[in-house]
């Protein structure tokens, strides 16, 4: 495993689909993207405690719905693997994990919504941002992400016949 930058490892690659805007005001862009793991070499992070987590193959992702007025001390594009981690986090319910290291093997493991939360918040960290960016994008899902994780299980819920 090649470590490129402190606990993410391998290659995806993103392509914006669409453009929203925030509160529908053209002059605040929220963009979607198509993110793609490449299959020879998926992007795979390492957390301290020596996990490892993975993503699915191709997922949307936003980057990071980092309001407007937030934008001026943290950049979406800042921490987009982080940012997509935490979206398919979202959207799954969970990672695919490994304990055994890279040969292993992963299985699908679900998570709570802190538990992914908590992942973000030291990716961050461990991708080179400051202790206050980390925090703030920490408290930020926290605050502000409750409503989106309710949709994700009431849709896991419904696309299961509700045998929940």
């Amino acid at each position: 495993m090649r470590l490129r930058d402190r606990g993410f490892t391998g290659d995806y690659g993103m392509s914006k689909i669409s453009t929203e805007h925030w509160w529908g005001i053209p002059i605040f862009p929220k963009e979607l993207y198509q993110f793609t793991n490449n299959p020879d070499d998926p992007l795979t992070y390492r957390a301290v405690n020596g996990t490892l987590y993975r993503t699915g193959t191709s997922f949307q992702t936003d980057k990071g719905s980092v309001p407007p007025f937030i934008r001026i001390f943290i950049r979406p594009s800042a921490y987009e693997r982080s940012y997509a981690f935490h979206d398919y986090g979202y959207k799954h319910g969970g990672f695919f994990q490994s304990r055994g290291g890279v040969d292993a093997g992963y299985v699908f493991v679900p998570m709570s919504r802190l538990e992914v939360d908590r992942l973000l918040r030291e990716m961050i960290l461990n991708s080179g941002g400051c202790l206050v960016a980390a925090e703030t994008v920490y408290r930020g899902v926290r605050i502000g992400a409750g409503r989106a994780w309710e949709n994700y299980r009431a849709n896991d819920f419904a696309n299961e016949g509700g045998k929940k």
